[in-house]
């Protein structure tokens, strides 16, 4: 999967952001969210007045999403909110929503869990061609000893790619607070987090996390995600001053006085620890 072929770059050239869910204005250009409005790109089409699928104009189809009451994204572009046509629509659930709520993570959309079932399933797909090779030249017991990560960068970028699509479907706020926020995703950074208590006989916790990246308006220090990530694990406060955040890969220890979107990339994995000896 080719995650360049998605979306569009929006139209209007002082902007030009990539939208994975492009809206395309009566004008026939493809914008974002930010500047599908007419005035937002001086649209020179002549706008259509407001009709609802009643045939009045006086109101307005209201956004799906049970709580709120924002028009429909149709409404913003000029054109009739027949819900059938709604450039709003959302491809995977059906449903018509403001322009907030479009994107599928920012309405719950019941299509994620499908389109993370699709992923695993071509995933599967591509490696039975390997697999098949593999055991015609070798017992199933040698291809289990011998088989190693690919070293091939174009394959490693495409795992990643495909690595990284998973983890933004199955991750929750590592702060809370930001359960229910529209923060986009691309502000986002995701993580996947492993956590063994030292000493115990409970099995290996993990979780799938994200954080807000760093910006001229919040930063998330790695210290205080590594406080957030001990609360979501359930640990006691006595042990958190002995805890770590590691890379998983070269278990180099991130600072905690450093923002964690500048400790780590996304999609990384880490691994909670606690240090020795303390």
């Amino acid at each position: 999967m080719d995650l360049d072929a998605l979306g569009a770059h929006c139209a209007l050239a002082s902007c030009n952001e990539r939208d994975f869910l492009p809206i395309q204005c009566d004008c026939l250009q493809r914008f974002c969210r930010f500047h599908i409005s007419p005035d937002s790109h001086a649209c020179g089409v002549s706008r259509k007045p407001l009709v609802t699928s009643q045939g009045s104009s006086a109101g307005r189809p209201r956004c799906t999403l049970q709580g709120c009451n924002k028009p429909l994204l149709t409404s913003l572009t000029g054109g009739v909110t027949d819900e059938a046509n709604s450039t709003a629509g959302c491809l995977a659930c059906g449903l018509s929503f403001c322009v907030h709520h479009r994107h599928q993570q920012s309405h719950a959309c019941s299509g994620l869990a499908r389109q993370a079932n699709e992923v695993n399933r071509e995933s599967t797909q591509s490696l039975v061609p390997l697999l098949s090779k593999a055991n015609s030249f070798h017992t199933p017991m040698v291809v289990r000893q011998c088989t190693r990560p690919s070293t091939n960068p174009t394959k490693l970028a495409q795992l990643q790619k495909v690595n990284g699509m998973k983890m933004r479907l199955r991750s929750v706020p590592g702060d809370p607070k930001d359960s229910g926020s529209l923060i986009p995703v691309d502000q986002r950074i995701h993580v996947n987090v492993h956590y063994e208590a030292e000493g115990s006989s409970q099995p290996r916790r993990e979780g799938t996390f994200w954080f807000q990246k760093a910006s001229m308006f919040i930063s998330i220090a790695t210290g205080r995600a590594l406080d957030l990530l001990a609360n979501r694990f359930d640990i006691p406060l006595s042990k958190i001053s002995s805890l770590t955040l590691r890379r998983t890969d070269d278990l180099s220890e991130l600072q905690s006085d450093l923002p964690l979107s500048d400790s780590t990339v996304d999609a990384s994995s880490l691994t909670l620890c606690h240090l020795p000896g303390v």
